[in-house]
């Protein structure tokens, strides 16, 4: 399969990419350090639209949430399938140290269900909730996780899933 994943080049992002990679994918990696302008939306979904798989990884401003909106509307009622990733600072029980990402998280989310309650399931959309919890995990062993649980699951998922590192 081919795989979108912006932000591809950041810590969470660069596991993303490493986890499809190693799995035979065919990954597309979208990001400002390789290149990509993201003040030309139209360009960046014009990249993610011709894949079969959107990993929502940015975090700069809104953008993300532009991006799934968009990603969305061309993907309508196909079998093409969106994982937002998101952070477990936007659970009551954490804390989070900076405002504008928190802000820009539960955007992300609200987007995310919004979307959901339009009463189409398809394209298919996961919500990923990554953050820092007690055990020494990785986001490379984090990202390993998320990859596995969504291949493993039916073609027609729509679940949030929380993984602490």
């Amino acid at each position: 399969m081919k795989i979108a994943i912006t932000g591809g080049t950041s810590s969470v992002g660069k596991c993303f990419v490493k986890a499809y990679t190693k799995r035979g994918h065919e990954v597309v990696n979208i990001s400002r350090s390789l290149g990509y302008d993201f003040n030309n939306v139209d360009h960046i979904v014009d990249e993610i639209i011709s894949c079969d798989i959107f990993v929502n990884c940015l975090h700069l401003e809104n953008i993300q949430t532009t991006l799934l909106t968009n990603v969305w509307h061309h993907w309508l009622d196909t079998t093409k399938h969106i994982i937002n990733i998101s952070t477990c600072n936007t659970l009551p029980n954490f804390k989070s140290k900076n405002a504008t990402y928190h802000a820009q998280k539960i955007m992300l989310e609200k987007t995310h269900w919004d979307l959901i309650n339009k009463q189409s399931l398809k394209p298919t959309m996961c919500l990923v909730k990554l953050g820092d919890g007690n055990d020494t995990a990785t986001w490379d062993s984090c990202c390993e996780y998320v990859v596995n649980a969504i291949e493993t699951v039916s073609s027609n998922y729509l679940f949030e899933m929380a993984v602490f590192k």
